[in-house]
């Protein structure tokens, strides 16, 4: 019975996941323990008087609940362990791909079925505190790593409605992801996302900037790409396959169309701004003519909605709320300057953080979360924090400049949640050429 146990369920390095043979024998030594305890108790009864009575009974029953509690705590839970078994599984051939650090547990040998598909686990290696090891400068097999990727994708729509459920529940998307005349009242405090020791007490000068409701109040598109900026974008083929999408997210006014094009697109529906890197260093703060005629021509290529991080830190206040009052003096409609609702960023970041992500998220990441949430099917192009593609040839940072590596983010253990999601069939994450590009 013991041995059949064994056989059958890997040992990882989870406390609860003790061997059942070893807590027979223990169990029964403390019973035979406890017994020797309780006679010797009542034979000291009889030289006590009531006192001592009372006391011994109130030691039975709490030696009794103390049993009963250690019992449940270390018995095997059997509902559980496919679950965990699946866990292992994916983390061990992340591991091996990703040539992360692993410790030494016994060995044995357990398959079982996930998403119809054999897998194998040898439990002498299972992979602890995978991202905490995952680091930009962690040697990476990208050759392995991009067969994770290989053959056809198949949508999970079960574990795609339990995550988008959960984050509903954390964050409510479709109405707190924008700031909004609804959602932020006159006199009410913003707590800024980044420095979480700065406040700003809402004025009745920004309210009346900011749109009545959310424009992803009770929508749902059917198809999202979500374009960030890697290189591997390059020479990938896959414009066509971006544009296919009914709805489009980009990352920091990114360079698009002429030669860009073939590789990522024209189509954008939503698309960020970064008001510090961007706005203020690019564009001057809008100060000058020549910074506002190219903030001008930029934006035109991005319909739809643009979106600012205005509460992120202090000094991002002043610079987007210029930008808001520039394409309203100017009647820019399209496309429409957000602003972004620092809670509900903070909001998505507590709930990665419970599940793994250390670092402040990505605009990546907070994107790919967001359109989970409004879309049934999310594919996302551009993202490979690598210095090298799949095929182990070298790559710049960007798709169209060499850039600088990212310090604020941890790019690498984004991706594993990432490769996750793909193998789950919950996003799309296409890292190889496009068919309609070769």
């Amino acid at each position: 019975m013991c041995e059949d146990w064994q056989r059958d369920f890997v040992l990882g390095p989870h406390d609860h996941l003790i061997n059942q043979c070893n807590f027979d024998r223990q169990f029964r030594q403390e019973d035979s323990y406890g017994t020797a305890r309780i006679s010797a108790m009542l034979k000291a009864v009889h030289r006590l008087g009531l006192g001592a009575v009372i006391i011994t009974v109130l030691s039975l029953v709490y030696f009794v609940l103390m049993t009963q509690s250690v019992a449940k705590l270390v018995q095997p839970r059997s509902h559980n362990s496919s679950s965990l078994i699946h866990r292992n599984a994916s983390l061990l051939q992340i591991s091996q791909a990703l040539n992360l650090v692993t410790t030494v547990v016994p060995s044995h040998t357990t398959s079982a079925k996930k998403n119809n598909t054999d897998v194998s686990i040898n439990s002498k290696t299972v992979t602890q505190n995978v991202s905490r090891h995952l680091q930009k400068t962690t040697p990476v097999d990208v050759v392995e790593l991009g067969r994770h990727f290989n053959g056809t994708w198949q949508q999970n729509d079960k574990a795609i409605a339990v995550l988008r459920e959960e984050l509903y529940n954390c964050c409510s998307t479709q109405d707190d992801f924008i700031l909004t005349q609804k959602n932020t009242k006159i006199g009410m405090t913003i707590h800024y996302a980044i420095q979480k020791d700065r406040t700003y007490r809402v004025t009745s000068a920004l309210t009346r900037m900011l749109p009545k409701t959310s424009p992803f109040s009770g929508r749902r598109f059917s198809r999202c790409s979500v374009v960030g900026n890697g290189a591997i974008l390059s020479q990938s083929g896959c414009g066509q396959e971006i544009d296919r999408a009914d709805y489009v997210f980009r990352c920091n006014l990114p360079p698009i169309g002429g030669k860009y094009a073939e590789d990522t697109g024209i189509k954008s529906n939503f698309t960020t701004a970064n008001p510090i890197s961007q706005i203020s260093w690019i564009y001057k703060g809008l100060r000058t003519q020549q910074g506002r005629d190219k903030f001008m021509t930029d934006i035109k290529k991005f319909p739809g909605l643009l979106w600012v991080s205005a509460f992120g830190v202090k000094a991002a206040t002043g610079i987007s709320q210029q930008a808001l009052r520039f394409v309203t003096q100017r009647r820019i409609r399209n496309p429409a300057l957000v602003f972004g609702n620092p809670k509900h960023f903070i909001n998505t970041m507590n709930y990665w953080k419970a599940h793994g992500l250390s670092n402040r998220l990505s605009t990546g990441m907070y994107m790919s979360s967001m359109a989970l949430s409004v879309c049934d099917q999310v594919h996302l192009f551009g993202f490979w924090p690598f210095d090298k593609d799949p095929e182990d040839q070298p790559l710049a940072y960007h798709y169209y400049d060499k850039g600088k590596v990212d310090k604020v983010h941890n790019m690498p253990q984004e991706f594993l949640k990432l490769l996750e999601w793909h193998q789950q069939g919950i996003v799309n994450v296409h890292v190889h050429k496009c068919e309609t590009g070769r």
